[in-house]
């Protein structure tokens, strides 16, 4: 869950949202919040490596975009 003040709502755009991350762009920041699997989740290690993997895709495909 990413909580934005009110007042700053208008300066938010959501630019990806997934199951376990979510990318937004506040004014001239980029916020990146990811929900990754406690520690004794089964396949932590590949949960979290498919998170990383997804985000950095995400991340080279459309980081002319995000700027």
């Amino acid at each position: 869950m990413t909580l934005i003040k009110n007042d700053l709502r208008s300066l938010l755009k959501t630019v990806h949202s997934d199951d376990r991350f979510v990318i937004a762009k506040l004014a001239n920041y980029l916020l990146i919040n990811v929900y990754l699997p406690c520690v004794g989740t089964k396949d932590r290690l590949l949960i979290c490596e498919n998170i990383f993997e997804n985000l950095w895709s995400f991340i080279l495909s459309r980081g002319s975009m995000l700027k």
